[in-house]
């Protein structure tokens, strides 16, 4: 993890931004509307990568976000990473606790 800290991650519409994903890079956190994506699994993918890339390196030009995004994405995609939804009764952090849990992204299982 980064000196800085943890990435947060929200999902939620855009629409009114008309985005697929924002970075807020001095909060550390990137939104994205998952319905903008439309079931698409990579698209999806690539934008929190692009999104990430904005907050690693706020000065990286957005041509080079978009093309450095471009090839991560379908790498992490083709060995796996796929977006998990975890029961709404527990976190992936402490399966004890029944608070509301966040979706992750996980390698899919038997790659």
């Amino acid at each position: 993890m980064s000196e800085k800290g943890k990435i947060e991650v929200r999902f939620r519409k855009l629409g009114r931004e008309k985005a697929f994903g924002l970075a807020w890079c001095d909060q550390r956190v990137i939104e994205v509307d998952e319905s903008a994506h439309k079931g698409d699994e990579m698209k999806l993918l690539d934008t929190i990568c692009h999104e990430v890339l904005h907050i690693a390196n706020p000065r990286l030009a957005e041509s080079t976000v978009l093309k450095l995004a471009a090839e991560l994405a379908p790498v992490l995609y083709n060995i796996g990473y796929r977006r998990i939804h975890i029961n709404e009764t527990t976190t992936k952090d402490d399966p004890e606790n029944p608070t509301k849990a966040e979706p992750s992204i996980a390698p899919e299982a038997g790659r």
